[in-house]
């Protein structure tokens, strides 16, 4: 049985807009629709996009791609920096998150509407379904990865996080998929108590 679900996140940022550095308050408010049958799974997919949004998202800074030169001096201060395909008005900022908690939760649970507005934006709410277009959006770009990535720059101190595969970056916080079919330790011998249920028989 699929089940319907709503969850509403509030998170603060930043744009980098028509030469100015822009502080965000963005809210974002999710219908979802579970894919497995598997609570433990569904716990999981949501942890993932908390997760994503609370450490991700927060206090990043929204640019657009083309500005690489701005986006590479972002980083060199050590500031978060999250790369988008155009402008990072609200209406792109909404596609990308919908492509890409879609694309963590890999199957288990699936957003089914995302309604995407700002302070910034005077409050207007965009609503992003999967009958949307995505024109507007490059094939590929990591709002379609599974991973923790939200950027298209590689900086040298991150070269060890991008080596890391999709399982293993979320091993890393505790958030990867329970193995269903994991294969028994035959190393550990299991002793059992006979005298006990004979014992217990008895009785």
């Amino acid at each position: 049985m699929n089940v319907k679900l709503r969850y509403a996140i509030n998170f603060p940022s930043a744009v980098w807009f028509d030469q100015e550095l822009l502080m965000v308050n963005y809210a974002l408010t999710i219908n979802l629709l579970t894919q497995s049958l598997d609570p433990t799974e569904q716990n999981i997919a949501l942890d993932r996009i908390k997760h994503f949004i609370f450490n991700e998202m927060h206090s990043t800074v929204f640019i657009n791609q083309a500005d690489e030169e701005q986006a590479e001096a972002f980083y060199s201060l050590g500031l978060n920096v999250t790369t988008l395909p155009q402008e990072p008005v609200d209406q792109i900022v909404g596609i990308a998150l919908y492509y890409k908690l879609n694309a963590i939760m890999q199957g288990r649970m699936k957003i089914t509407e995302l309604v995407f507005c700002s302070d910034a934006g005077d409050n207007v709410e965009y609503f992003h379904t999967e009958n949307d277009s995505m024109n507007i959006f490059p094939a590929q770009g990591w709002w379609l990865s599974a991973g923790l990535d939200h950027c298209d720059l590689t900086p040298d101190d991150d070269e060890e996080q991008q080596e890391l595969s999709v399982d293993e970056q979320w091993q890393e916080h505790e958030l990867s998929w329970v193995q269903q079919n994991a294969e028994p330790d035959l190393s550990q011998v299991v002793f059992a108590n006979f005298e006990q249920s004979q014992n217990e028989t008895k009785h």
